[in-house]
């Protein structure tokens, strides 16, 4: 069990959060384990007919799948294992009795005379091919029983298992010889697994083995060397079956009438092994793996002679040292079984005692009754106490200690060290178990040497292994209280150890262990005795628990408070903070920072810890999430304590802000805009003014950070990526907690927004458009407020605003200015001219002159700023901003690529109008509505790709939604001057609805979500085309809110009822065209579905509309050319693969001219192989239709036949021979070929010629044989000029 599992009290509460309360699948596995001969034999007939069907390997994934469900709660299987294995175990035992039965018949057929075997031949071998069928099926049954047991084992344990197998001394031939006829055929290790296992249990029964082996057989070998033979074979296995042979031996040597006469042998062979360095290294493992088991299970003074001659080898040998893990695991636990049998089998008599450790025992007894009594020999330990003050005498006689435990316990203590976890903490306890035997001096020795592991110059490892081993002695009461203060001690350091090493962090497994040894102290320790540390392991414990980057860590410290909480009932407010933080909240760490935390924070005895704890650890964290999440959550702890936070943490963050350390610079430049800021929310709520918290030299010093990081050039190179995005909040938090900002202070900000708004880190982009929006409000509030600044004794000062009722005529003077000078009396004018310079006309004409540079990050940043502009900066020149946005998100050569910086410029556009609004000074205009809502409805056809895919769908997206927000205005203010015309709703609400049936999940529900929302508006938005069958039957209110609109088999049919809808029906086809042609196969078959039931409730007349519609868009000049292969094949698809086309096909002639002139035109100087694919394949189906438009379909046929490309023309040939094959004879009918036999001349031509292989002039020769076969005019290839 590894430490966190630990931490949660597994053996008494593995149900606590369970799911599951039975073993639901029993009749299930039962079914399937009793089906085993069925499986096999089906599997055997599909093998003799040459066929694999896998049956019996889905039948163990099946079972695997079913059990291991049950891998967290596998005592569930506990009443039903001895059924389920019976009936495993019958099927075995069956073949080997019939195993057995066709050795003797074999035996016997040998001894029958030489005349007798002429006379039966042809029946001996017909009944011998029988038994061997019979007998292979036998064996193939059994091996699938072999490897259900193993599941059953591996998802129980062998512990488990092993009781449940009959154990009948009468097994154990059987057995063995299953095993060498195993070991003899080589058969998988499940078998021996399985059959080493069962072994194990018969041995274990007390009979003579060595009388046993006499009386049952006549053989030379006898059953114990056979054993022992099976077992040293199956230690150089590399599979499971060593782990279990390793079992056995333990077993077996260590019976009473083996380990005097066999047991050294086998020792001395298992060292010989491992001193030896040739030695293969899965036997080396199987050596050490045995040695430690017997010393496991053997008695303490049959081992004890070659304990010391075992020990020798071991450390001459150096196995602790080796490369190997596993060796090295196995080797240090062997050396603690050896140090446990030189010392005597007894628990120390000096270790703590706590006496009553049940839960209910806190809850009932009165703790101010139990009587802790010192004890008087030893003032560091307590005696096992009562409740009513009894004491248990201590007895503490010396005990003689075997001189080679020092060494032991050295190799233990280095063991704590090293570099791999399963080596520490099978040494840590070892070294619990080995310190629990020895005396108190020498116990108190080894305490002091684990607490000498936690120096700052040890390795993580070290600290690791001692937090474990602290935490196994705590579990055995060898900490005694005297020793607390250290453990204390270095527990408060190791939940805090966090080292950065490269680019990776160590120190999770640290915490992680330190949770472990806290949650050993609250179940070995008296309250009394942890009294004077409950503050500090229940503020550490919080602190992991809440702010601890990795989640085994949270959970680990979460479970330890929870232990504290239950078992000491001592830590404040413990109950009501573990309803809030319990193992599970702590999972999200966004949960724990942002909403734990101030929880946390209410209770006075916590608040100081988190706040310092995220001022020295968290804000400095090399992680940047963490830095952000923890400036985050220092802002809203300031709500708890703002006089601690402006005393206190605001200075060191402004000492910080400025410091030489990049992560600590960044993460105090964070924290102090959220922290500025939510002093200002408080004060507010307060009726205080912000200079109570926030004084005339922080200010200043906030004034100077920006400079200083420019002077000293640190907003450049990668660390200037950090400090931007910083400075970028820090600039939000002061704007909105309305800090007076002078005018050089706001030129230098603004200077810095605009260098990180065409920054071409996103994050410093995004960052820096949020942070000039707030200041430019702020200067626009400025601004209005310049001539409220009047002047006291040659002083400038500014009205506050009102906070309450009374603070109305509050004046507080204005800082100094940044250089540090008193701030040089002006007069008014001089500063309302010098905002008005900052945001004046000037501004505005450099800003829209960005929009049209070269630079991609540049017109991206400012697209996204620009939508920003306050309403009072909009009324120097809206109309031209408008203009440049739109110029912005028009698709130009140059700009195709730049998506991102069209979804911007739109969203900024709606942002615009909305904000200049529709009535009023400023107000949007009729003409200008109409260009914003032509230029969004032109932005629904950006079908821009590159090498991030379809980039267009986040326009697309945007001018959805702009579209939405634009209409839902409008229609919102009914009485204003300006309106959307119906021609412009009705386009907008067709183009949306065709971005409901596009390929891309999100689109359709961007799309969806705004249809929806059209069309149940309050009040509703006018001009909707048939808005009220379609609101109200269609597409009801209740629908639109149940449906998933990223789900292509619920929107698609929902949907389709609008192409009978004039208005909808081109947009729709567009849509459901553009998916149909997509790659996936289940959005185009969704597509398909929705067309064909369309086409088949329609009329002739609708389905010619349909097909006009899928030509219109083809020879439509303004459809993106991304639409043309989707709509040509889904003309290819409705042609090939349905007759829906066909009857109109054939009623209008016109219809199919135009069709196939339309197909034509598409193949003309086209290089694009997936359309003249299509175009192939739907005009050579075109061939059975009765029309005259079979000859011009043959020969256009033939004209891709001689093509340049050769996959072109190879498809052509494969599709003109399918074709002519099957309506060949009504092309002669027709007259469309001359005769029988030019059709198979054709028809040969195409199957012989290589068109993929030859050259061109051969193609071309061949094919205009076919032409003349065909009474068609050879096509004459363009010349060149």
């Amino acid at each position: 069990m590894s430490p966190p599992e630990a931490c949660g009290d597994v053996d008494k509460q593995e149900d606590l959060f369970s799911s599951l309360e039975m073993f639901q699948d029993h009749l299930n596995v039962k079914k399937i384990l009793q089906e085993i001969p069925t499986i096999m034999i089906a599997e055997g007939l599909q093998a003799e007919l040459g066929n694999r069907t896998f049956v019996a390997e889905k039948a163990f994934q099946d079972l695997k799948t079913i059990l291991d469900k049950y891998q967290a709660q596998p005592h569930l299987m506990d009443p039903h294992l001895e059924e389920l294995l019976s009936i495993l175990l019958q099927f075995i035992m069956d073949f080997h009795s019939a195993n057995v039965q066709a050795l003797q018949d074999t035996t016997l057929s040998s001894n029958l005379q030489q005349n007798s075997q002429n006379s039966l031949q042809y029946s001996q071998n017909t009944n011998h091919h029988s038994q061997t069928s019979s007998l292979a099926m036998k064996k193939a049954i059994a091996g699938q029983a072999f490897k259900y047991i193993y599941l059953l084992t591996k998802v129980r344990g062998y512990k488990s298992i092993l009781k449940k197998f009959p154990h009948e001394v009468s097994y154990l031939i059987p057995i063995l010889q299953m095993l060498e006829q195993c070991q003899a055929t080589d058969s998988d290790f499940y078998d021996i697994y399985v059959l080493l296992l069962w072994l194990s249990i018969v041995i274990y029964m007390p009979f003579n083995l060595k009388d046993f082996g006499a009386a049952v057989t006549a053989e030379d070998t006898n059953p114990v060397q056979k054993i022992l033979s099976v077992i040293k074979l199956e230690l150089r296995s590399s599979q499971s079956s060593r782990d279990m042979a390793a079992f056995l031996a333990s077993k077996v040597l260590t019976r009473p009438d083996l380990r005097t006469s066999h047991l050294p042998a086998f020792v001395e062979d298992c060292l010989q092994v491992i001193s030896d360095g040739s030695s293969c290294s899965f036997e080396v493992l199987g050596c050490l793996r045995s040695l430690g088991l017997i010393w496991k299970h053997g008695r303490r003074e049959e081992l004890l002679p070659l304990s010391s001659r075992c020990l020798k080898h071991i450390l001459q040998s150096q196995i602790t040292s080796r490369s190997d893990s596993l060796v090295r695991k196995l080797a240090l636990k062997l050396v603690q079984r050896i140090g446990l049998t030189f010392l005597p089998p007894r628990m120390a008599s000096w270790r703590y005692q706590r006496g009553q450790r049940s839960l209910a025992v806190n809850v009932i007894t009165d703790p101010n009754n139990i009587q802790v009594v010192p004890d008087s020999k030893n003032t560091g330990s307590l005696n096992t106490y009562k409740s009513d003050g009894a004491v248990q005498a201590e007895d503490d006689d010396d005990v003689d200690v075997n001189p080679e435990m020092e060494d032991i316990i050295d190799v233990l203590l280095r063991g704590l060290k090293d570099t791999e976890t399963i080596v520490r903490y099978s040494c840590s306890k070892g070294v619990g178990r080995v310190c629990a035997r020895l005396p108190r001096a020498l116990g108190t020795e080894v305490v002091s040497a684990v607490l000498a592991c936690f120096s700052p110059t040890d390795s993580h490892h070290a600290w690791h292994g001692a937090c474990l081993a602290l935490a196994e002695m705590g579990r055995r009461g060898l900490l005694l209280p005297v020793t607390l203060p250290d453990v204390v001690r270095v527990l408060q350091q190791a939940f805090v150890y966090d080292k950065l090493m490269g680019q990776n962090s160590v120190g999770s497994n640290v915490r992680d262990a330190a949770c472990y040894l806290c949650w050993s102290l609250a179940r070995a320790y008296d309250p009394h005795t942890l009294a004077p540390y409950v503050e500090q392991l229940a503020t550490g414990l919080l602190l992991v628990a809440l702010f601890d980057r990795e989640i085994p860590c949270r959970h680990a410290a979460a479970a330890a408070f929870q232990e504290h909480v239950g078992r000491q009932g001592s830590f404040p407010h413990g109950i009501a903070i573990l309803v809030e933080v319990d193992y599970f909240s702590v999972g999200v760490r966004a949960t724990a920072y942002l909403k734990l935390a101030p929880f946390v924070a209410s209770f006075e005895e916590y608040r100081i810890a988190l706040i310092d704890h995220l001022l020295d650890f968290k804000l400095s964290h090399w992680d940047t999430v963490v830095r952000q999440l923890a400036a985050k959550s220092l802002a809203l702890l300031t709500e708890h304590c703002p006089e601690y936070c402006s005393s206190v943490a605001l200075p060191r963050l402004l000492t910080a802000a400025t410091g030489p350390v990049l992560v600590a610079r960044h993460g105090a430049i964070l924290a102090l805009g959220g922290l500025v800021s939510a002093l200002y929310n408080y004060a507010q709520r307060s009726g205080l003014p912000l200079s109570h918290f926030v004084n005339d030299e922080a200010v200043h010093s906030i004034w100077q950070i920006s400079r200083q990081l420019q002077e000293r050039r640190l907003l450049q190179g990668v660390g200037g990526v950090y400090m931007r995005a910083a400075l970028s909040d820090l600039i939000c938090g002061c704007c909105n907690s309305r800090l007076p900002l002078p005018c050089s202070t706001a030129r230098e900000w603004l200077a810095l927004l605009e260098e990180g708004i065409v920054y071409e880190e996103e994050n410093v982009r995004t960052s820096s458009v949020k942070a000039i929006a707030l200041l430019w409000s702020r200067l626009c509030e400025e601004r209005e407020d310049a001539s409220a600044v009047t002047y006291s004794s040659g002083v400038p000062v500014v009205k506050l605003d009102c906070t309450s009722d009374n603070s109305c005529n509050q004046r507080a003077t204005i800082p100094n200015d940044p250089s540090g000078a008193p701030a040089t009396p002006t007069t008014d004018t001089d500063d309302v001219q010098e905002l008005r310079a900052l945001l004046g006309e000037a501004t505005m004409n450099k800003y829209l002159q960005r929009l049209s540079d070269e630079r991609e990050n540049w017109v991206q940043g400012w697209a996204a700023a620009l939508g920003e502009v306050p309403r009072a900066m909009l009324l120097v020149d809206g109309a031209a901003l408008l203009g440049g946005l739109m110029a912005a998100s028009r698709v130009t050569p140059q700009t195709a690529p730049w998506a991102t910086a069209r979804k911007h410029a739109i969203a900024s556009i709606t942002a615009v109008v909305l904000r200049r609004g529709f009535t009023g000074a400023g107000a949007v205009s009729q003409s200008e509505l109409d260009r914003v809502l032509r230029c969004l409805l032109d932005a629904t056809d950006d079908y821009t790709t590159d090498r991030r895919g379809d980039v267009g769908a986040w326009v697309r997206e945007a001018a959805v939604t702009a579209t939405q927000e634009l209409l839902l205005a409008l229609a919102a203010c009914p009485s204003c001057p300006v309106s959307a015309s119906e021609s412009q709703t009705a386009e907008a609400l067709c183009r949306i609805v065709q971005l409901c049936v596009e390929r891309i999940d999100c689109t359709r529900r961007v799309a969806g979500a705004a249809l929806s929302a059209l069309l149940h508006s309050c009040p509703p938005v006018q001009h909707i085309p048939h808005h009220t069958l379609i609101s109200q039957e269609l597409l009801g209110r209740k629908i639109c809110g149940d449906i998933n609109w990223g789900s292509d088999r619920v929107s698609f049919p929902l949907l389709h009822p609008l192409l009978a809808l004039q208005p909808y029906s081109r947009r729709l086809i567009m849509g459901y065209a553009y998916s149909l042609g997509g790659v996936s196969a289940t959005l185009a078959q969704s597509s398909k579905d929705a067309l064909e039931g369309h086409l088949q409730t329609c009329s002739l007349e609708s389905v010619k509309s349909f097909v006009l519609t899928l030509l219109q868009i083809l020879t439509d000049k303004t459809v993106n050319s991304r639409l043309v292969l989707p709509v040509l094949k889904t003309l290819e698809h409705f042609i090939m693969s349905t007759s829906l086309l066909d009857e109109v096909l054939e009623k209008d002639s016109e219809l199919a001219e135009d069709l196939v002139s339309c197909l034509r035109r598409q193949s003309q100087g086209c290089h694009d192989y997936h359309k003249l694919v299509s175009l192939c394949s739907g005009m050579a189906e075109m061939l059975r239709l009765n029309s005259t438009v079979s000859k011009p379909v043959l020969t256009q046929l033939l004209v891709f036949l001689g093509y340049q490309y050769p996959k072109v023309r190879a498809v052509t040939a494969t599709s003109l021979l399918t074709a002519l094959g099957e309506y060949g004879e009504d092309l002669i009918d027709r007259g469309v070929i001359p005769s029988q036999d030019a059709l198979d001349e054709v028809l040969n031509v195409l199957e012989e010629t290589l068109w993929m292989e030859s050259d061109l002039l051969e193609v071309r020769k061949q094919r205009n044989k076919c032409c003349v076969l065909l009474d068609l005019p050879p096509p004459v290839p363009k010349k060149r000029n």
